[in-house]
């Protein structure tokens, strides 16, 4: 059993659980927490392409800039 595991266990035995459902309970609580390394490599692609949607965003941004609150300022001023 894992640290997780035992202190799991150990704490559902103290509050008066019998073994065989502690160490039952223990063992889905410790399992369910692990990341597995398809859920991580998941994650990065999906970080990955935010990251790609924000890069498109801050162009689109400039480009509105450039294209209509840079002549309005212009006609503002003049």
């Amino acid at each position: 059993m894992s640290t997780m595991t035992i202190e799991v266990y150990e704490a559902l035995k103290a509050a008066g659980a019998p073994e065989d459902k502690a160490i039952q309970a223990a063992e889905a609580v410790a399992s369910s927490q692990s990341a597995t390394k398809s859920d991580i490599l998941m994650l990065e692609k999906q970080i990955m392409l935010v990251q790609s949607e924000q890069k498109l965003m801050k162009w689109m941004l400039g480009i509105v800039l450039v294209a209509v609150v840079i002549p309005l300022i212009k006609n503002l001023i003049l």
